[in-house]
């Protein structure tokens, strides 16, 4: 069983990041993370860059053309 994750160095990782905009952290987590994004502008372009770039995603349809 894994432990708790970790914000690896002074920011989080791309994966970290992913998780957090997924909801897939813990409580702890997400406040380290958005205390985190409160002073660091690079991150905070990291996370909107994601948010856009999911935005303009063209999900395929459920039903079969033929």
């Amino acid at each position: 069983m894994k432990g708790p994750r970790r914000m690896p160095g002074p920011c989080p990782d791309p994966e970290f990041l992913a998780a957090y905009l997924d909801g897939g952290l813990t409580s702890r987590e997400r406040t380290l993370v958005e205390q985190h994004l409160l002073d660091c502008c690079k991150c905070r372009h990291i996370l909107s860059v994601a948010i856009k770039s999911e935005d303009s995603v063209v999900l395929p349809s459920k039903t079969d053309p033929s």
